[in-house]
């Protein structure tokens, strides 16, 4: 609701004004100029505080006015402004309705403005009651006519609406304002026929006025009269081949009848044209690529966000869409630049900021993804996600205190049980331990198995750095086999149970599982697992073949830093 301020460069003089003469009426002693004056200061100071929108204060000073001054139609109108704009619209129309009351004359800005409260309180009637009275005492003044409709129209009333508009295009003649209203209601009776009847009066008052022929043309297509809108559009287009607006329309038509090669056609014009609002098209692109599943359709849009990325402009999510689309082409390094391009425009945009960081992270780029996440967390420093992306930064750069720094703030701020703070505390658990600090570590690691008994992560890892310590193996081994029951054939879970079993002593059924994990292709050429293999073979007194696996080992990734001196020495060195 808009408050007509033009009241407030008069309110001092009608305020003190008003009091006066209401106190000669009754006879009553007039306030003295001292008394005036201080009345004067505190509605001052209590419109100060309105105007910077401190309601709360500004409704103490007024109420206190209202004391002083008591049936003051300024001070009521202020009040009930305030609890307008605090949403308090019962007391609003009790202070509103005592404006209208208290005023010793026609005070129309009261009226409109009471009227505007019934309409928002559903007292429909009333507020018909004040236009009428308004309009009866000012013929002249057609904008009420024109609320009155409005009303009207609010209320479902739709055949008073219409005769009160044809009542004020009677008095004013032709009007596009009162045609548009007239328009709307005749939609509502279902008159679509009368409604471009209306607009076609128009039209024909002013034949080279475009804009009347595009709100026909709008309003056949919102009815769904396509084939209708199209000739239309088609029969202006002869003469303004160029109006963009025109073919923003067919484009539209094209979109919602599924007629894909002709909207191709609009959107590639629409697309090229310079003077065309960025925004506008980045809307209508993004629309037409969210709903297309055909791939050649697909490599279309791909082509026209490209074309789009290339043109000037300041609008991100064109940056961040080419970004997307980049992603999907697997062309990562290519779809960050595009990324980094948008906030730039904008750095408000934090899901653009975790993709950025994300790929950072699949690029291999650790000094990228702190950069970036540092920067995240100074714009977003209550998202969790970008502190545990700056932890995991940290964690895989082996700074496990800046980890954990990162990971515990990750968690305060994430939900709790959420999926995020699995993930978090699963690294906690990771980061913890890899410091020595195993009953942290254990606590981190059981947070997430009471939110998720299954999280594979954590069974993993939980498992086999307690058989590392040789510590409560009963779980550790319960956790691993509780893995490769799900997984049996994933070659990490099933060399993790092999070696709980192993540090268990039971080395048949260790071999067993950690040639099914030699099994799993990607383990192949794995140090780690061949060495464990090794190391079991060892155990079960296979020793020559036990050398061999260890020499494998040596030659490959993920081996201990002992492996040579077993070769040399030819034993376990644990």
């Amino acid at each position: 609701m808009k408050f007509n301020f033009k009241i407030y460069f008069l309110i001092l003089s009608i305020l003190f004004c008003e009091n006066i003469l209401a106190q000669k009426k009754k006879k009553v002693e007039v306030i003295s100029a001292t008394k005036n004056q201080e009345n004067e200061a505190q509605f001052t100071e209590a419109l100060k505080w309105y105007l910077t929108e401190d309601y709360a204060k500004s409704i103490a000073e007024f109420e206190k006015l209202n004391i002083a001054i008591p049936n003051s139609a300024p001070v009521s109108f202020q009040l009930a402004n305030c609890y307008y704009k605090i949403n308090n619209l019962k007391n609003a129309l009790t202070h509103a309705e005592n404006a209208v009351t208290f005023s010793s004359k026609s005070t129309p800005d009261y009226e409109v403005f009471l009227a505007e409260l019934y309409v928002e309180n559903q007292q429909y009637d009333n507020a018909v009651d004040i236009y009428k009275s308004l309009i009866s005492r000012n013929p002249e003044k057609i904008e009420y006519l024109v609320e009155l409709s409005k009303v009207y129209l609010t209320a479902a009333k739709y055949e008073d609406a219409l005769k009160t508009l044809q009542e004020t295009e009677k008095n004013i003649g032709l009007n596009e304002n009162i045609t548009v209203q007239k328009q709307l209601v005749l939609i509502k009776l279902g008159k679509i026929e009368e409604a471009l009847k209306e607009g076609e009066k128009l039209v024909f008052s002013e034949p080279q006025e475009i804009s009347y022929k595009i709100n026909q043309a709008q309003l056949m297509i919102s009815n769904r009269r396509y084939d209708e809108a199209t000739q239309y559009i088609k029969n202006i287009l002869e003469n303004n081949p160029d109006k963009i607006s025109l073919h923003l329309l067919l484009a539209q038509i094209y979109q919602e009848t599924n007629k894909t090669d002709l909207f191709n056609t609009e959107l590639e014009y629409i697309i090229k044209d310079d003077n065309v609002d960025f925004s506008t098209k980045t809307n209508l692109l993004m629309s037409y690529v969210l709903t297309q599943k055909d791939n050649n359709a697909k490599e279309k849009a791909f082509q026209m966000v490209e074309i789009m990325s290339q043109q000037k402009h300041t609008d991100p999510r064109i940056n961040a869409l080419y970004g997307d689309m980049l992603i999907a082409k697997k062309k990562t390094k290519e779809a960050r630049n595009q990324y980094v391009k948008a906030i730039k425009s904008q750095k408000s945009m934090n899901e653009v900021w975790s993709r950025i960081i994300q790929l950072d992270f699949e690029l291999g780029e650790l000094d990228s993804a702190l950069v970036h996440t540092e920067e995240a967390i100074e714009l977003f420093p209550n998202q969790a996600l970008f502190w545990y992306q700056n932890g995991t930064a940290y964690y895989l750069k082996k700074n496990n205190h800046k980890a954990i720094e990162s990971f515990e703030e990750a968690a305060r701020l994430a939900p709790e049980n959420s999926e995020l703070s699995q993930y978090i505390n699963a690294q906690l658990g990771d980061s913890y331990n890899a410091i020595g600090k195993h009953e942290q570590s254990d606590q981190a690691y059981e947070s997430v198995l009471k939110a998720n008994p299954n999280n594979e992560h954590v069974l993993n890892n939980y498992s086999y750095f307690l058989s590392l310590r040789k510590s409560k193996m009963d779980l550790a081994l319960q956790m691993a086999s509780k893995l490769v029951d799900k997984n049996p054939t994933n070659g990490t879970y099933l060399d993790t149970y092999a070696w709980i079993l192993y540090i268990s002593k039971d080395y048949s059924k260790a071999k067993n599982y950690i040639e099914k994990a030699l099994a799993d292709s990607s383990k192949t050429n794995n140090g780690t697992i061949i060495e464990h293999y090794g190391d079991i073979l060892f155990q079960l007194g296979e020793k020559d073949n036990a050398f061999q696996q260890w020499k494998r080992a040596s030659e490959l990734k993920g081996s201990s830093h002992n492996i040579k001196l077993k070769i040399a020495e030819k034993r376990l060195i644990e």
